[in-house]
């Protein structure tokens, strides 16, 4: 949801991936985020399971009360200051508030950090609390800047809020990574169409395991002969990646 010099992204609600959704396929090379209503999503090197959906209830301390989350799943290992996996990435302009709904993931000690990237702006530390809603504000004041979200083991972020004239960036679709590229399940192939550069296509079951990886620089088709079901497809580009789900019938 965009609003004036507001931009939200709601985890229960207007998110394009719903319960059951195992999360965003491993990028090995950490070079192909997934972007999706221009909040970056960086995957983890190997494990497919950063931003499973699952279905938690709770009610938040200003009235918010979510029906999903989003997982992080693991640390975001790097320095402290950058992640260099599992994380979220938001370009701002200038100056703006990130209000981040979120609960620990386990009962252990842990932390969610904001930063940009070199100053760790803020520091949220559990422990014991898993589950226990928690609204974490904080202020970055500067010029251009990509502000990352990530902790050092598992979080569930419920909804994200940008506010301030430094939001103005991730209001414009043109800010936003375009992949035109776009993938149909049909009559046992999967359709490639709108291939405009060399694109990896990687299609995964439920359960993370890729079941089919094709390289094309071109509009083409590959035999997808599998059980029926709901899979997902990632669409790898050097402009980023995006993700689909493909109902096989």
């Amino acid at each position: 949801m965009t609003t004036a010099q507001t931009k939200t992204w709601n985890f229960s609600d207007g998110w394009p991936e719903t319960d059951g959704f195992p999360g965003y396929a491993a990028d090995p090379d950490g070079t192909n985020p997934v972007v999706v209503d221009n909040l970056v999503i960086q995957p983890h090197t190997s494990n497919n399971n950063m931003g499973q959906i699952t279905i938690s209830v709770l009610d938040f301390s200003d009235g918010f009360t979510s029906s999903l989350r989003f997982r992080t799943n693991g640390s975001a290992g790097g320095t402290a200051e950058l992640p260099v996996r599992r994380y979220l990435k938001i370009p701002v302009s200038g100056d703006v508030t990130v209000t981040i709904w979120c609960a620990a993931g386990g009962s252990s000690a842990r932390s969610l950090f904001v930063s940009d990237g070199s100053t760790i702006l803020g520091t949220l530390p559990t422990d014991g609390e898993q589950d226990v809603p928690k609204i974490f504000e904080v202020s970055y004041t500067g010029s251009d800047a990509d502000l990352y979200v990530y902790g050092d083991n598992n979080f569930s972020l419920h909804k994200i809020e940008v506010t301030g004239t430094g939001a103005s960036r991730l209001l414009s679709v043109d800010n936003a990574i375009k992949i035109p590229t776009t993938l149909i399940s049909r009559d046992g192939q999967v359709l490639v169409s709108n291939v405009t550069s060399k694109t990896q296509i990687e299609i995964y079951n439920l359960s993370g395991a890729l079941v089919k990886s094709v390289s094309v620089d071109q509009d083409a088709s590959f035999d997808f002969n599998v059980s029926s079901g709901l899979y997902i497809g990632k669409i790898n580009t050097s402009a980023g990646s995006k993700s689909v789900k493909l109902q096989v019938q």
